[in-house]
């Protein structure tokens, strides 16, 4: 962990961050695969507005610091989030799913994944990352971009393996947009 003498986390941070409008090897339109209403589009927007100074103080990868840059925590809570809306929960089917489904594939921007950086992300930041996720379904439900959170409650809580979704709202990621960022 870094000390806090940047007074702006991602200062100097390398960070591999998703290019969602780059053409992939095999010349696929990333962002043409995912429709403009689909619901990962109004979590990416809604995870753009949050503050994660806590997630960027925490990156080795600086400046000239050795190391491999890191992954966005951006695009690693995206993934949680959109993967726990479509009731998954298991890095390795994470990391799956970023290589056969759109809308994962669209999160990652290009950005290859591993199941094991996954974990580590959602472990060693668990005190951040269940703060972030509240934030982020608080967000979204006041933008009435969740429906079913008290039945995705009762199911979890009753071992049910149902999925519950975000309901898709035309030109939410507009809408998300327009407002400003807070705290960030």
């Amino acid at each position: 962990m870094k000390s806090s003498s940047y007074s702006d986390p991602k200062r100097g941070a390398r960070l591999r961050q998703a290019n969602r409008g780059q053409l992939a090897w095999g010349r696929i339109d990333l962002d043409a695969q995912v429709p403009y209403d689909h619901p990962v589009r109004a979590i990416a927007a809604v995870i753009e507005r949050l503050d994660l100074s806590k997630l960027y103080a925490r990156i080795d990868a600086r400046d000239s610091n050795p190391g491999a840059p890191a992954i966005d925590p951006k695009l690693l809570l995206g993934l949680w989030v959109y993967a726990t809306s479509e009731g998954e929960n298991s890095a390795r089917e994470i990391q799956r799913l970023t290589e056969l489904h759109a809308a994962y594939r669209w999160l990652c921007g290009g950005v290859s994944q591993s199941h094991h950086t996954l974990s580590d992300f959602r472990s060693t930041s668990a005190e951040v990352f269940d703060d972030l996720l509240t934030q982020v379904l608080v967000l979204l439900m006041s933008q009435d971009l969740v429906e079913g959170i008290r039945q995705a409650r009762r199911h979890r809580r009753s071992g049910s393996a149902r999925r519950h979704h975000l309901r898709p709202a035309a030109q939410a990621p507009r809408r998300l947009r327009a407002q400003p960022a807070e705290g960030g």
